[in-house]
């Protein structure tokens, strides 16, 4: 079937985060501005739409469970941090973690060991979420 999807969902996994993107945008990461160039085009210092597009301006109390890692050393950090915040601020269920030592993207490097506990602690979490 091909019909459209509904957008509802029970779970969500929020990995090395970028919830705010005008947060993001000031926050120094590497090449910050090319990829939102590449994200708005020619809207790309539309601060209007970067808020609307904004995953933290939309999650309400009705927003799933949401399991959220990220690493210490993620220049994004803050973004999680901020995510988590909010969620919790509507009463939605949030596991929180940070890995000590992780940059961005370290979720990714399943070989090694924080992300090998990330995932169990994942896939243990989801097969909760889910059930």
């Amino acid at each position: 079937d091909s019909g459209p999807v509904d957008g509802s969902f029970a779970a969500s996994l929020l990995l090395n985060g970028v919830f705010d993107i005008e947060k993001v945008c000031d926050s120094g990461f590497p090449q910050v501005h090319l990829m939102i160039k590449s994200f708005f085009g020619d809207n790309a210092d539309d601060k209007d739409e970067i808020r609307a597009a904004s995953t933290i301006n939309s999650v309400n109390k009705k927003h799933p469970p949401a399991f959220i890692a990220v690493g210490t050393k993620d220049q994004l950090l803050g973004e999680s941090k901020s995510m988590r915040e909010v969620l919790g601020g509507f009463g939605v269920d949030v596991d929180y973690s940070e890995y000590e030592g992780s940059g961005h993207g370290w979720f990714n490097f399943f070989w090694t060991d924080n992300a090998k506990a990330a995932h169990t602690r994942m896939l243990d979490w989801l097969g909760k979420a889910l059930a």
